[in-house]
């Protein structure tokens, strides 16, 4: 037999060795040092070679373990690569100590901005901007022994191209309404008074029937179709493009529940000062909730006015994936329909004239315009302008929806 020598075949994974991979060994000992705050075993593979043999490349193998004592900590759920601004729920699982973890990006705890930030619970959100280095080291320390930790490179690269998403929305298409203007021919009388108040009234059951329409919950079938997109997602919901563009659902609204009106006679309606401030009031007072009611469709429903769940697949923005949903983080306040005060007036400013009862109409047929065009929105379905950023949370999410 020739001379025995032997050689490394593949290193350890949790520390380093004195010897190269494929280097000649004369003696039997190798120096193996730990990487600093790793615990638990590591192995190495190393082979016997007889120098003297035709086939020196055919050794018999053996496997070297290093058994460590002590607690050990690892990570778990780390990508190699991720795409600025999107998330990774990492782990980490500690072993031989009691407690659990505080995580840091790059030395700094929980991170920021520029490198991206990371939850108590290990979700990692990677910056807006890759940061100068193209990468971030994510360290878990042990509470209990912190000397022990674990570290995992996470390469941050440039986001995809945005997905060439078809239609942004799918929603209801509500017939254009032809609105009367009212008849030319107004008269001084109990009749008209009557005729004015009814308009009014009108206008005060269909405000009603939009409040109660909201404070009810919106449901997943008034959303259109692609209504929820990534800026009106808020805190514990990570988001990324999906691989494919989602499919839409189109919107199929509840119907507005508008009470009857109720029957009334020109006897019950005295001609006078009073009666005509009366039908002005209830004209202004429609208008004034129908201008707050328009003041919170825009851009002013919250995560609090929607039902659990009813952000549906088919609700989200064609080019948004849901990565990670923490349903601890609680629904906020749903929004509220703010009046403006009315101002004062008297029976004596208001003059019994034809023009002055011509004006009142207006001013109801006006209301009526108003809450027929805050219906029809809601006939076509609520989409992301009807929405506040940063209020949907993952409990509005679908079961289906929550990775």
């Amino acid at each position: 037999y020739g001379r025995r020598v032997y050689r490394i075949v593949t290193p350890p994974e949790r520390g380093t060795l004195d010897r190269a991979v494929g280097e000649d060994i004369d003696g039997s000992t190798v120096v193996y040092t730990p990487r600093a705050g790793d615990r638990g075993d590591d192995s190495f593979t190393f082979a016997a070679i007889d120098t003297s043999s035709r086939y020196p490349l055919t050794p018999a193998t053996a496997v070297a373990t290093i058994a460590g004592d002590g607690p050990a900590l690892a990570i778990g759920g780390a990508p190699a690569e991720l795409a600025a601004g999107l998330g990774a729920q990492l782990t980490a699982s500690v072993t031989g100590a009691p407690g659990g973890v505080t995580w840091s990006v790059d030395g700094v705890p929980g991170g920021n901005a520029s490198v991206g930030t990371i939850s108590a619970a290990g979700l990692y959100v990677a910056p807006a901007t890759p940061p100068p280095a193209g990468q971030v080291t994510v360290r878990a320390t042990s509470t209990d022994a912190p000397d022990v930790f674990a570290e995992v490179v996470i390469r941050v690269v440039a986001p995809p191209p945005a997905v060439v998403a078809a239609p942004a929305r799918a929603c209801v298409e509500v017939p254009t309404r032809r609105e009367a203007t009212g008849s030319d021919r107004i008269t001084r009388s109990a009749r008209q008074l009557l005729i004015n108040q009814r308009i009014s009234q009108a206008a005060v059951r269909r405000a009603n029937a939009i409040e109660g329409w909201l404070g009810v919950g919106i449901q997943g079938r008034d959303l259109c179709g692609g209504a929820i997109g990534a800026a009106e997602l808020g805190q514990g919901v990570a988001s990324g493009p999906p691989g494919t563009p989602n499919t839409l659902t189109t919107a199929s609204p509840r119907p507005l529940e508008i009470s009857s009106a109720r029957k009334g006679t020109a006897g019950r309606v005295a001609l006078s000062r009073r009666q005509l401030l009366i039908n002005q009031r209830v004209s202004q007072a429609a208008i004034r909730r129908l201008n707050g009611l328009r003041e919170r469709l825009d851009g002013q429903l919250t995560g609090g006015d929607l039902v659990e769940g009813a952000v549906e697949p088919g609700k989200l923005a064609t080019d948004l994936q849901i990565l990670s949903a923490d349903t601890s983080v609680a629904r906020p306040a749903a929004s509220r329909t703010l009046m403006a005060k009315r101002g004062a007036a008297n029976a004596g400013e208001v003059a019994m004239t034809v023009r002055q009862f011509r004006i009142n109409q207006r001013i109801a047929q006006t209301a009526v315009r108003r809450s027929n065009e805050l219906a029809d929105e809601l006939r076509a379905g609520l989409t992301a302008r009807h929405f506040a950023d940063g209020t949907v949370v993952a409990a509005n999410l679908a079961p289906s929806l929550r990775p």
